[in-house]
């Protein structure tokens, strides 16, 4: 089975980017808001969360700290999305720099869920 990664991001644009360039290897779900970001956390339990710091409802931040705070979301990894000119303010908090291209963005989640083990050409022998 792919592994899960949540979109939250207010950009249909970004949403559609990100879920064309993750297709083929991962499965995704997406969210427009704070809350919707939490509640598919919750309900979804991906194994990453691309953040955006700026969405209508509860910003990134609160949805970050909310993510942090209940027991059936903090052990899911999230990644905070924004532009450059807020990443010096995000501190030690892992980030993708926006706007991101495949590279950028498949390369982060193997970063986090670690690489995919390489496709033997040949059985192990028993």
């Amino acid at each position: 089975m792919n592994p899960k990664i949540l979109l939250a991001d207010d950009s249909q644009v970004v949403l559609r980017l990100a879920q064309c360039f993750l297709r083929t290897k991962y499965t995704t779900s997406t969210a427009v808001t704070g809350e919707e970001a939490f509640e598919r956390a919750v309900t979804e339990q991906p194994d990453l969360i691309f953040l955006d710091r700026h969405m209508p409802g509860w910003s990134g931040s609160a949805t970050l700290a909310a993510l942090a705070r209940d027991k059936r979301t903090r052990h899911i990894p999230v990644v905070v999305m924004t532009t450059e000119d807020h990443i010096a303010s995000l501190g030690e908090i892992d980030h993708l720099q926006k706007p991101f291209d495949a590279a950028a963005l498949v390369g982060k989640v193997q970063e986090r869920l670690g690489r995919p083990p390489a496709r033997r050409s040949q059985p192990i022998a028993a």
